[in-house]
């Protein structure tokens, strides 16, 4: 091996120094120092910029000038991070090596929306009416969402941020749309739709759609029998009125089937609701209402799930309840479950309403800033590593 001891290099023409030739390797011997800034030098594999060294972690309003691909370094701890989104006030820090403490926006919380059940009746001035559909459920928890819908993804909580939690209350009257259950703030808008209401006679008024679609009516009128349209993803339809038996209404749909009729399924029991076990407790949620029927042919029961029962024109004679649920059903959806009603007659004064809705929010309990965090007093318990929040009625969360 040639060897070439100078103590300077100049170029003999130009100012520019070539060593070696493309493919060429330039070997620097351990123990040898480079000496200065370095500034001029390009064409180099990394991308340059200097690793920012610290006693302190990045933050998501660090925001430096260098943009995405800043390196920082904590020379306390270690752990070095890569900026892998630059938005400004939003950067979003990823761990190196073995470092497991990213820099991110927010952490991810687990969900279930469930919308009001729709309706069956007003009080005392119906005929007859058909099942009410549950209300719209959309949920990030594995198993999947309402109409055969798959599972959301989890939603991110920015820490600081105010997220309003509003919960669908229950139709009340003819034909009536169940309210709408929704998580609103920074980043996040889930909203599921309240369930159709149940078409009803006199007068007549046929079946609205909404989460789950609300059961048709016996014929009576141009498309009296059509039942509403479940919403996707959150719900199915109800059930076609009229078929075999005596003035047979159509049960609503529920968030797991679609509600049934006398032709199909030989009863007109209201479409079943969906488990979603994200509180640890195996509820069954949005259940369609069993539709009415002149006796002596049996009234519809409720969907697993809150859905209220049907009733029999003349006996009063009923179906049974959707159970496994939050709360218990009677001819009304049950509360907090998004059951629809059941199908009313006028024996029964009353008449028939849907079930309210309810939200869930299960959020790590690592995460979780405790109990002043939330207002509308939704109820909470833990479950494993988790805090469940369950609201049953309008109120906050601040991440």
């Amino acid at each position: 091996m040639s060897e070439l001891k100078v103590n300077k290099i100049t170029p003999r023409d130009g100012t520019t120094i070539t060593l070696g030739d493309s493919g060429d390797t330039v070997s620097i011997p351990a123990g040898v120092t480079l000496s200065g800034d370095g500034s001029n030098l390009t064409n180099l594999p990394a991308s340059g910029k200097e690793i920012t060294e610290s006693t302190t972690n990045p933050a998501i309003d660090t925001n430096p000038a260098t943009g995405v691909g800043t390196l920082w370094l904590n020379k306390t701890t270690g752990n070095m991070w890569c900026l892998t989104d630059a938005t400004a006030g939003a950067n979003v820090w990823t761990n190196l090596g073995l470092g497991t403490a990213n820099v991110t926006v927010g952490y991810d919380v687990d969900f279930l929306v469930v919308a009001g059940g729709g309706a069956g009746t007003t009080s005392g001035t119906a005929y007859m009416s058909a099942g009410g559909g549950g209300g719209g459920l959309r949920t990030s928890w594995p198993g999947g969402s309402g109409g055969g819908g798959d599972s959301e993804d989890k939603i991110q909580l920015r820490p600081g941020n105010v997220y309003t939690i509003t919960v669908g209350g229950g139709g009340a009257s003819h034909t009536e749309v169940g309210g709408d259950s929704s998580i609103v703030g920074t980043g996040v808008n889930i909203v599921s739709d309240g369930g159709g209401g149940g078409a009803v006679n006199p007068p007549t008024q046929l079946a609205t759609s909404g989460g789950s679609g609300g059961g048709g009516l016996y014929p009576d009128i141009a498309n009296s029998t059509v039942p509403g349209s479940g919403t996707a993803n959150q719900g199915y339809d109800g059930g076609v009125g009229g078929g075999p038996g005596s003035h047979p209404c159509g049960g609503g749909g529920g968030a797991a089937e679609v509600g049934h009729d006398s032709a199909t399924h030989g009863n007109i029991g209201g479409g079943a609701g969906k488990e979603v076990n994200i509180d640890g407790n195996s509820y069954y949620w949005s259940g369609g209402g069993g539709g009415a029927c002149h006796s002596p042919h049996t009234a519809g029961p409720g969907g697993i799930g809150g859905g209220g029962y049907g009733m029999g024109y003349q006996t009063s004679a009923t179906g049974s309840a959707g159970g496994s649920a939050k709360n218990p059903a009677g001819i009304d959806g049950g509360a907090n479950t998004g059951g629809g009603a059941g199908g009313s007659t006028w024996y029964y004064s009353p008449g028939s309403n849907g079930g309210s809705g309810c939200v869930i929010l299960r959020i790590p309990t690592s995460e979780y800033p405790g109990a002043s965090s939330v207002t509308g007093n939704p109820d909470i318990t833990t479950d494993g590593t988790n805090t469940i929040l369950t609201y049953t009625g309008t109120g906050t969360y601040t991440a």
